[in-house]
């Protein structure tokens, strides 16, 4: 009985050294608008569908509904004088299909403002960058 007692103490004391990494970044807390910063946060949360580059060919799209889409975010005007909707997709998500089929989560209560414009800004230089 003291073995297993034991046990079960050094595992509830070893635990929090096997508990995962938080994810990094300021979840809101502002740190300025930049591209830098909009990149590491859609290289965090946004590359799994929309993919690395922002092709719309992330792991996750595979498993998607026939009728989700996800775009090609580097076609060349797609971003163009939408930055409010845009901006409005990212904070409020997307739903095109019946719950629980979301399209895109919210991001508005886990992201600065500062954080959603910064994915805004690198998503417009990604159209220049697939040029290359």
């Amino acid at each position: 009985m003291k073995t297993i007692a034991a046990f079960i103490l050094s595992v509830a004391l070893a635990a929090p050294a096997f508990a995962a990494e938080p994810m990094a970044g300021p979840r809101k807390m502002g740190h300025g608008v930049s591209v830098a910063r909009g990149h590491d946060v859609f290289i965090e949360l946004c590359a799994l569908c929309h993919g690395v580059k922002g092709k719309g060919d992330g792991p996750r799209s595979t498993y998607f509904h026939k009728d989700q889409y996800i775009p090609d975010l580097t076609i060349e005007g797609f971003v163009e004088g939408r930055d409010a909707e845009l901006l409005t997709h990212i904070r409020e998500g997307l739903q095109r299909l019946d719950e629980p089929q979301l399209a895109m989560p919210q991001f508005k209560y886990i992201l600065a403002e500062d954080d959603i414009k910064s994915v805004l800004a690198y998503i417009k230089t990604l159209p220049a960058k697939a040029k290359k």
